[in-house]
């Protein structure tokens, strides 16, 4: 089997892009992907921005586990401990963190979007949780981080009812900063990383 590689690390200048590279499976990450995006935010301490984005039409689509049906408890609590790590190095990295929303954003991918300092995000992007639909909850910042966003009633309709809302329904809450067509996407990220 031929290796694909999690992430892509790309540093232009001062501006560290790291973009989850697993579009076979929506971008979700498992526990190595999480170890490797932490590696690659404390090896580039000294970036001014770090952007992070998805390949292919989805930004991420949570948790990956492999057998979700019979999901192995170590596996599933490596990956929940390392969502809370990764979550927890975003929020207290030295540099702003902007999530560049290429595509689909559900569950822990939301919740990527929702723990980055700043979001911007394509047109054709989509938003929200899964957890209840899936037997799991959001416990990385979909229920308080969301909250300080757009408010808790709002962050309890996201967590409870497990909708899709646009990137335009998400900017008009508070939930991102901006919306752009979709390939204009890496051009305005850029303006705002020189900004």
């Amino acid at each position: 089997e031929k290796y694909v590689a999690n992430i892509e690390t790309t540093r232009k200048q001062d501006v560290l892009w790291l973009r989850l590279n697993r579009p076979d499976r929506m971008n979700a990450y498992d526990r190595e992907t999480v170890d490797e995006l932490i590696s690659a935010l404390r090896e580039n301490i000294d970036a001014r921005v770090t952007v992070i984005t998805g390949t292919g039409r989805a930004f991420c689509a949570g948790g990956y586990l492999a057998n979700l049906a019979d999901p192995d408890f170590w596996e599933l609590r490596s990956m929940f401990t390392g969502s809370l790590e990764l979550f927890d190095a975003i929020r207290s990295a030295p540099m702003p963190v902007i999530a560049a929303v290429n595509g689909a954003a559900f569950g822990g991918g939301n919740e990527l979007v929702v723990c980055c300092d700043l979001a911007i995000a394509a047109e054709s992007a989509e938003l929200g949780q899964t957890g209840v639909k899936v037997g799991s909850a959001p416990v990385l910042g979909g229920t308080n981080l969301l909250g300080v966003s757009i408010g808790e009633k709002r962050a309890k309709e996201v967590s409870f009812l497990c909708r899709r809302y646009t990137a335009q329904e998400a900017m008009d809450l508070g939930w991102i900063n901006a919306v752009v067509p979709d390939d204009e996407l890496e051009a305005e990220v850029e303006k705002w990383c020189n900004e």
